[in-house]
């Protein structure tokens, strides 16, 4: 499953808060989830770098990853 973005954030705080209103919206029981699920697709290097920064310290958010659009659509084409 993945999660468009086309955002411009400006600080780690609000990407944070983009990751924890997608975490709220895809999983509101906030189950604990290992395995890798979802992945936030951007477009641009700023926001693949906030988000993936972002990340490191969040509790139960090991199941979204963050993918720049031109490595994503790399992929699907394979």
């Amino acid at each position: 499953m993945f999660y468009t973005t086309k955002s411009f954030f400006k600080d780690i705080e609000e990407a944070r808060d983009c990751i924890r209103q997608i975490a709220a919206t895809l999983n509101p029981y906030k189950a604990v989830i290992k395995q890798k699920r979802v992945d936030i697709v951007v477009g641009n290097d700023n926001d693949y770098d906030l988000l993936t920064k972002g990340l490191v310290g969040m509790k139960n958010v090991k199941w979204i990853g963050i993918e720049k659009e031109e490595m994503w659509l790399n992929q699907e084409n394979k």
